[in-house]
């Protein structure tokens, strides 16, 4: 993972860099130190680290006016280069903990995968003009899907850990889906297919993420986290906590006395077979529907 293999030999793979390479110049000093943050962040794993930036740490000298000029973008290509190659970027390996840095900023999101707190992929994306309007809890939770669902193919099935610098995402991801409200528990369903434990990390030790979601890419989330089909859950979700605890009891001990769906039970906890002549004929009927139980 991370290259790609053709006829032309074994190439970078662009989509696990674009987010650096597109990333836009900065536009004032603030921005600036931000990218220069994030560089120092990692200034062990760069070569000549110090020559590279030199140019344009002049522009955050307090008698510097900002102007930003050709020499600067040199400079900030040389520096993306550095940031999107060996030995910064380091290779995958499933036997590492994985750790994603997840931020959101007013416009934008940031996310970043870490092994050995080094970089393995980055990715960012600007926020739809509907998810601008969201609350900045909605934009944190919205931040940990996008990564999870951006990185499904490093976290998918592995043990994750996720630094993000919001401090109440600790105890929303922690409590009963019911007691979230409905656009939460939209982008909680999403996370239910990895195991993540949000840890909160000030905002000065996610430097990565944190420039990411302010420096991103122009694309928006038309083609990112998707809520199609969750809400209906949602909905079944809130009936059955409406349907109160008696009426929830009786079904699920008829449920129990009922032989077929017991039989269906079993079968759906212990894993389907790979074929479904392997099924008893009472259970055979529910095989196409298998995956929606």
């Amino acid at each position: 993972m991370g290259h790609v293999i053709s006829e032309d030999g074994v190439q970078p793979d662009n989509e696990k860099v674009e987010a650096i390479v597109n990333m836009p110049a900065p536009e004032d000093k603030k921005g600036l130190q931000r990218l220069l943050g994030m560089t120092k962040y990692l200034s062990q794993y760069i070569r000549n680290e110090a020559v590279l930036t030199a140019p344009l740490r002049q522009l955050l000298r307090k008698d510097s006016e900002w102007l930003w000029m050709p020499e600067h973008d040199a400079a900030l290509g040389s520096l993306k280069k550095a940031l999107t190659e060996a030995p910064v970027l380091r290779f995958f390996d499933p036997q590492q903990q994985i750790v994603l840095q997840a931020d959101a900023s007013k416009d934008g999101l940031g996310a970043c995968l870490l092994q050995q707190e080094r970089p393995v992929t980055y990715a960012s994306r600007a926020l739809t003009l509907a998810e601008r309007n969201y609350a900045q809890i909605e934009k944190e939770l919205l931040a940990v899907v996008f990564a999870a669902r951006k990185f499904h193919q490093y976290v998918f099935g592995a043990s994750v850990i996720v630094h993000s610098d919001h401090k109440p995402l600790e105890a929303i991801v922690t409590k009963p889906l019911s007691q979230a409200p409905a656009r939460l528990q939209r982008m909680l369903l999403q996370l239910q297919r990895y195991n993540l434990q949000v840890i909160y990390t000030p905002g000065k030790d996610m430097l990565i993420a944190d420039t990411l979601s302010r420096a991103f890419l122009s694309e928006d989330g038309q083609h990112g986290e998707s809520l199609e089909g969750v809400e209906r859950v949602v909905y079944a979700m809130e009936a059955t906590e409406a349907m109160g605890a008696e009426i929830l009891a009786r079904l699920k001990s008829v449920t129990k006395e009922d032989e077929t769906s017991s039989k269906l039970k079993e079968v759906h906890q212990q894993g389907w077979p790979a074929h479904m002549k392997q099924l008893e004929r009472d259970i055979k009927s529910y095989w196409p529907i298998r995956n929606t139980i």
